[in-house]
């Protein structure tokens, strides 16, 4: 107890001395706040820190307003405009619970957003936009390295204040630079209701070429109108693949049709087929 006494007392008298970060190992990671900050110690083990936070675990940091820390179970719970950034994502949160051992954790009532420029999507994808696609969940949990879990959320790569188009979906695992697979998921183009899907199975992975739906695209003419265009892509092999395509238009109905490309040791050739 006479430790705890002293480290607290220690953090507060130096309120009077320039502002200096303190550190404090967790996990693999360093926790650091400003002398300013004000400790509330209950022992060696376990305390909190009122002021603005900072975690740096190897290519993570974590920022927040307030934290409670257990360095014997390695866990730290985070409140006040938690903000979670990593190389490729950014998560912001109203709390989270996280291990900085395992490095996984929980953030509640989140959103975010993922560069998705070098995961096999094409940039034209995504116009005159950086190539981010958008998220937000009830949670988001973090389940190991690459794997995310979003209950209650949804995405996009839309940034109007209506979206072009957007998923929610009542659960989502994304494994990244892998794959996204959803349950009981909703399309809505513009906020209206578009496509239920039970299930939806979404390639995200570095290579390429990779069987899945492609992101769907809005569109717009004088002649067809709104449009909304989806596609699955089939990888049957290094040499063939074959695309889908269902084409939804406000005026002219519905388009579907196929796409066959093959590549030979004595060339190459596709065939192409769509009824409108």
């Amino acid at each position: 107890m006479r430790r705890i006494l002293s480290f607290v007392f220690l953090c507060l008298s130096a309120t009077a001395l320039p502002a200096r970060a303190q550190v404090s190992p967790l996990g693999g990671c360093k926790v650091s706040f400003q002398e300013s900050a004000q400790v509330e110690g209950f022992n060696q083990n376990h305390y909190k820190l009122h002021g603005q936070v900072h975690a740096q675990c190897d290519d993570v940091q974590l920022f927040a307003r307030e934290a409670e820390v257990f360095r014997d179970t390695d866990r730290l719970l985070a409140w006040g405009d938690v903000l979670f950034v990593s190389q490729t994502n950014r998560i912001a949160a109203e709390r989270l619970e996280y291990n900085t051992r395992t490095r996984t954790g929980t953030f509640y009532v989140a959103s975010g957003t993922a560069n998705m420029e070098n995961r096999g999507i094409d940039r034209s994808f995504f116009g005159t936009q950086e190539p981010d696609a958008y998220f937000w969940g009830r949670t988001i949990e973090k389940l190991g390295p690459k794997t995310y879990k979003v209950t209650n959320g949804g995405f996009t790569t839309c940034v109007q204040p209506t979206p072009r188009w957007e998923i929610v979906t009542d659960s989502a695992v994304i494994t990244l630079h892998e794959h996204v697979v959803l349950k009981n998921s909703l399309l809505k183009v513009k906020g209206v209701p578009l496509l239920y899907l039970p299930m939806f199975y979404y390639p995200i992975n570095d290579e390429d070429r990779s069987t899945g739906f492609l992101i769907p695209q809005y569109g717009s003419s004088t002649v067809k109108g709104h449009s909304i265009s989806n596609a699955f892509f089939w990888a049957i092999n290094r040499s063939q693949d074959a695309t889908f395509y269902h084409d939804w238009f406000s005026k002219t109905g519905q388009g579907m049709g196929g796409e066959y490309r093959f590549v030979g040791a004595s060339g190459s050739g596709n065939s192409r087929v769509y009824i409108l």
